[in-house]
């Protein structure tokens, strides 16, 4: 599986043997790889723990669209984008 730039989609930013873009985000973000640029189109992140990822100029789909976290996932959410929301 690989993980290709939003900007030049012949740019490989990752590549793995896993079988699911989940799978291999996963793995890039444990090897601290840089994501950024990174075009996620299709990838199911339910449940995945997103702590500690940069995802500078990463192109998210959902927008406007059907996309839904629970409300138990929005500070994990929050804190993967680099978000700090005070109250």
């Amino acid at each position: 599986m690989k993980i290709l730039a939003w900007s030049d989609s012949s740019k490989v930013l990752y590549e793995s043997q896993n079988e699911t873009m989940k799978e291999t985000i996963i793995e890039a973000i444990a090897s601290d790889a840089d994501l950024s640029d990174a075009n996620l189109h299709g990838a199911n992140l339910s449940d995945a723990d997103l702590i500690g990822a940069d995802f500078y100029r990463t192109y998210f789909y959902g927008r406007n669209g059907s996309t839904k976290i629970k409300k138990s996932q929005v500070e994990e959410f929050h804190a993967a984008l680099g978000i700090i929301v005070e109250e």
